[in-house]
């Protein structure tokens, strides 16, 4: 990707989706302050590091980064409180710091990466998520006790991963989850009271072993409940 975009200091929107763009993201796209709303390279074949630049555009709100082969992220270094959603999914990302300034992020995807860490750095500063896709990566630890601060989650992926444990009483207590993913990790098998988890209404919950005991008393298992 050339350089020289950054000369474009008036340009307001960037969609460059899918036209096989390769090599890094530039670090002069900082400078294209005046872009707003919807930054889109995603479905090209860039490579590398996600610069901490991009995270200094004070205007960008959607920032779609998705299927290209990006390696590292810098975004956490940036200032930007703009962002509102942010999607790295299918890309080669060992890591992904998170940033507490986030404080408008609703919708975080970095689904299909290889992220290897614990799933607790950093979470506590997204109060505002509403929608987080971690699955088919490589996240370990146990589900932090701080998701209950995430009282507007109403989709949560963590499937495909490393966690262990058991799911905290946090998750349950959030009032607005409709979709759990929790299927093939490491969690130990626990059952809660209430005939409205393990897949019947009003969440779709797609889990390993963990089952229900219904208001009549019958347990349910996840397979039994969808």
């Amino acid at each position: 990707m050339r350089s020289d975009i950054g000369l474009l200091f008036k340009l307001r929107t960037l969609d460059l989706f899918s036209n096989n763009l390769n090599g890094t993201i530039p670090t002069e796209l900082g400078v294209l302050e005046k872009i707003e709303a919807t930054f889109n390279l995603s479905s090209n074949d860039l490579t590398g590091t996600v610069p901490m630049e991009l995270g200094n555009m004070s205007n960008i709100e959607k920032l779609d980064l998705n299927s290209n082969r990006l390696t590292d992220s810098m975004l956490h270094l940036g200032n930007s409180a703009s962002f509102t959603y942010l999607n790295l999914s299918q890309n080669e990302l060992i890591s992904f710091p998170f940033s507490h300034s986030w404080t408008n992020l609703e919708v975080l995807d970095l689904t299909e990466n290889k992220i290897n860490q614990e799933i607790s750095v950093n979470l506590d500063g997204l109060s505002s998520m509403k929608e987080l896709f971690l699955s088919y990566n490589y996240f370990s630890g146990t589900i932090p006790n701080k998701i209950r601060s995430f009282a507007r989650l109403e989709t949560l992926h963590l499937d495909h991963n490393s966690l262990h444990g058991t799911i905290p009483d946090d998750v349950l207590s959030l009032a607005r989850l409709r979709e759990l993913k929790l299927s093939h990790n490491r969690q130990e098998r626990q059952c809660f009271y209430s005939h409205t988890w393990c897949g019947l209404f009003p969440i779709d919950y797609q889990g390993g072993d963990v089952c229900c005991n219904s208001d009549n008393g019958k347990t349910i298992c996840s397979d039994e409940g969808g």
